[in-house]
C-alpha cells in the first residue's frame, strides 16, 4: 500500500470565499486607518502593503488555479505558503533597515509661558495637597 502525499490543505467552498474577503478587508482596513489618521506613507508602511498584496495576489492566484484544476494536486498548492514567506521576508526586510525615528525639536518657549505654568504646578500641588490632609 503507497502512502500518499502530504498536501496542503485546500480551502473549499465557503472557507475560500471568506479567506478571500479577510484578506481583502484587512488591506482595506489598513489603508482606511492610514488616510483618517493623515499618515504619509513611508518605507516600512509601503513594505507592509506590499506583503499584503503578494500573499492576497497569491492566494487569488492560487484559488483560481484550484477551482480550475478541479482541486486535483499540482504545484501551485504551495504557492501561498511559499507567498507567505516572501512576505515575512519583505516585512523583515523594511524592518530590520528602517531608519533611526527623527525626533521633532521641541519649540522654544518663551520665559513667560515657563513662569505661567510654574505657577499652575504650584497651585495644582497646593491643591492636591489640601485634600490629602
Amino acid at each position: 500500500m503507497e502512502r500518499d502525499a502530504v498536501r496542503p490543505v485546500i480551502p473549499t467552498g465557503g472557507r475560500l470565499v471568506s479567506e478571500l474577503i479577510r484578506n481583502i478587508a484587512n488591506i482595506w482596513q489598513w489603508l482606511w486607518l492610514m488616510m483618517l489618521m493623515g499618515r504619509l506613507w513611508t518605507r516600512c508602511d509601503f513594505g507592509i502593503a506590499v506583503g499584503f498584496g503578494i500573499n492576497s495576489a497569491a492566494f487569488l492566484f492560487a484559488s483560481a488555479m484550484w477551482v480550475r484544476t478541479h482541486y486535483r494536486p499540482s504545484s501551485v498548492d504551495h504557492l501561498p505558503l511559499i507567498a507567505f514567506d516572501v512576505t515575512c521576508l519583505i516585512w523583515l526586510y523594511c524592518f530590520w533597515t528602517a531608519p533611526k525615528s527623527t525626533a521633532i525639536r521641541p519649540a522654544p518657549l518663551s520665559t513667560e509661558a515657563l513662569l505661567e505654568a510654574k505657577k499652575w504646578e504650584d497651585s495644582l500641588k497646593n491643591f492636591v495637597s489640601q485634600g490629602k490632609r
